[in-house]
């Protein structure tokens, strides 16, 4: 009995969604979903510990949809004030790729940066109106995962929607325009902004 004979003239009997269209798809989501299922399965420690990553992670991912930070070359300054977590994180992302630069130096602290750095991650309301300012002075893109930093006009609101359970990227056109960024289109279809 000749096996592939039969297989040529069978019909194939997979339902046309199997064939990487729809199914594909609805696979993805369902990878996504379980991913961020995981993450916000964590005890509340750990969550705390796996959101500051996910922030780190998040702000890397947009920072390279932005054209300047991009083709920034090999020294990428990332200055973090008042968000220790976020900047333990942030350490072990050095040397990766943001678009065609790489993360060279994760600086740490209150007061404001003595050299500017590509982008300021701002952990605290106090701190929130110095360093938008100096932000918006010296065209360098501010970050924060705080609502209430968001408030000040930061440009990269990195936050969690609590009722989907997932991450939320809010981006200040305001604060944006001023800092003098230049995004990628496809950061539109995935953020929110606000001005």
């Amino acid at each position: 009995m000749n096996d592939t004979k039969n297989y040529r003239t069978c019909p194939d009997i997979r339902p046309r969604a199997w064939s990487g269209g729809l199914l594909c798809n609805a696979v993805r989501r369902c990878a996504v979903a379980m991913v961020f299922g995981v993450f916000f399965a964590f005890p509340a420690g750990a969550q705390q510990q796996s959101a500051a990553s996910a922030v780190a992670m998040l702000s890397v991912k947009v920072a390279a949809m932005e054209k300047t930070l991009s083709e920034a070359g090999e020294g990428l300054v990332i200055y973090v004030a008042n968000a220790p977590d976020v900047a333990r994180e942030l350490r072990k992302l050095v040397g990766q790729h943001v678009g065609k630069s790489r993360i060279a130096v994760i600086q740490e602290g209150t007061s404001l940066p003595t050299s500017r750095p590509d982008i300021v991650f701002i952990g605290s309301p106090e701190l929130a109106p110095k360093f938008v300012k100096y932000a918006r002075l010296n065209r360098t893109l501010s970050v924060c995962n705080r609502a209430d930093v968001a408030e000040y006009g930061v440009t990269l609101f990195l936050g969690t929607d609590e009722t989907a359970g997932k991450p939320t990227i809010v981006l200040n056109a305001t604060g944006s325009r001023e800092e003098a960024m230049e995004w990628n289109p496809a950061l539109f279809r995935i953020a929110k902004t606000t001005r």
